[in-house]
């Protein structure tokens, strides 16, 4: 009698792989919200309105973001993915370094695109590897972890900032992040190995024979779909709520940093890795309880998102956003596990690619502006606290939408995957 086989035990090497990765994932997401840190004096050294604070923190990273993010993956599916990943983390770190040498609006929307020109590739690559050398029973686990990367490394980064901010403007802060994702190429490029992929070679196929393939599985339709939408409402929030705390509850720049760094080591990294391990266990009941529990944390973000802005104390505030990021943590890595799931084993990095091209496309490019806009028709009624209800209304209006959309993936997603990934 043939006895079941069990997953294979996790060897120090894939840890460390994913250890790097998830450290480059924080390098990534530290330098793509930067930005959003320093607001306040970069809107007062180049006088900036609060609409073209939205087009720096959104469509200068996504323009780029979304037209390179494709071709990328469609590199990781056929070529080395540990050559992207290191020559991604190269570009996207000395782009950072260039942002602090920015004079004006211009030079800073041009590094900011180049800063995605480098960060198109990394997430697409690196998922398609861990895919690899993680099978269905721990992918969810693992990506979280992935994903925690970036809430720790933010954090990490983000404390840096706050105990320095009063010594280092926003120019220097920026070239030192810049210099520790310099650093992080580096060990890609010593200590990471391209692992072996699972089913073999891709096939010869071009893009438009892939995507025929992906967009007739429905859950992968409603999924990308549902991070989209959600990623206006976790960008405004990751963009603008700096400038919130500063106009509407006073707080020092010192202040909001320190606070930001307890939120996204505390509240995003325990989210994260808590939903990674109950979603990795409903995962046995089926494939479609994980993207349940995604459905719910949709719903209850923009409720703790609505608590902090509605609350005029800032102690209240802050315990809203708190759990908010809390909530926030743990969506990313049972989503992306999901995608690697049901996307045939050729194209993860492109179904990958096609759910992140919906995340900037749709969420990043529109939540900051849609924001900044909304925020500068209020002005006349509201003062400074039009940002309050801007963010209220972007933020509420997308996670009611996200979670509908998750709903459907849940319900057209069948209860079972097999070993490859693919729909049982």
């Amino acid at each position: 009698m043939t006895q079941p086989q069990r997953p294979p035990r996790t060897n120090p090497s894939d840890a460390a792989l994913l250890a790097i990765l998830s450290l480059v994932y924080g390098a990534q997401y530290l330098d793509q919200i930067l930005l959003g840190m320093f607001i306040k004096p970069i809107k007062a050294e180049f006088a900036l309105s609060d609409t073209q604070i939205g087009l720096l923190t959104g469509v200068a990273f996504t323009a780029l973001f979304v037209i390179l993010g494709l071709p990328m993956a469609r590199l990781a599916d056929r070529g080395s993915r540990k050559l992207i990943v290191l020559g991604c983390a190269t570009i996207f770190s000395l782009a950072t370094i260039f942002c602090g040498l920015s004079v004006g609006f211009l030079s800073l929307f041009a590094m900011r695109m180049l800063v995605a020109v480098g960060e198109a590739g990394t997430i697409p690559a690196s998922v398609s590897m861990l895919a690899d050398v993680f099978p269905p029973s721990k992918r969810r686990l693992a990506m979280s972890f992935h994903s925690c990367g970036a809430y720790f490394g933010t954090s990490l980064g983000l404390l840096f900032i706050a105990l320095a901010t009063d010594v280092l403007s926003w120019r220097h802060i920026f070239a030192i992040a810049g210099a520790f994702g310099l650093i992080l190429a580096l060990l890609v490029a010593v200590f990471v190995r391209e692992p072996k992929r699972v089913g073999g070679a891709a096939a010869p196929a071009t893009f438009m024979q892939d995507l025929r393939k992906l967009i007739v599985i429905k859950p992968f339709v409603f999924l990308s779909l549902a991070l989209g939408v959600m990623s206006i409402a976790t960008s405004a929030a990751i963009n603008w709520v700096p400038a919130f705390l500063g106009r509407s509850h006073g707080m020092s720049q010192q202040q909001i940093v320190l606070f930001l760094a307890a939120v996204w080591g505390l509240g995003a990294t325990t989210g994260g890795v808590i939903s990674g391990v109950v979603t990795n266990r409903l995962y046995r009941m089926g494939g479609r309880w994980p993207l349940l529990v995604v459905g719910c944390l949709m719903i209850f973000y923009p409720a703790m998102c609505s608590v902090a802005f509605l609350a005029a104390d800032a102690s209240i505030t802050m315990i809203g956003f708190g759990f908010a990021l809390f909530v926030m943590g743990g969506i990313r890595g049972p989503s992306f596990a999901t995608v690697q799931d049901i996307a045939p084993a050729h194209c993860r990095a492109t179904a990958n690619a096609i759910l992140m091209f919906s995340m900037y496309a749709i969420g990043v490019s529109l939540g900051p502006l849609l924001t900044g806009i909304i925020s500068d028709i209020l002005n006349a009624s509201f003062g400074a606290e039009s940002l309050r209800y801007a963010l209220l209304a972007v933020i509420a209006s997308a996670g009611v939408l996200a979670a509908t959309l998750v709903g459907l993936a849940a319900l057209t997603m069948k209860d079972a995957v097999n070993d490859e990934g693919q729909p049982a």
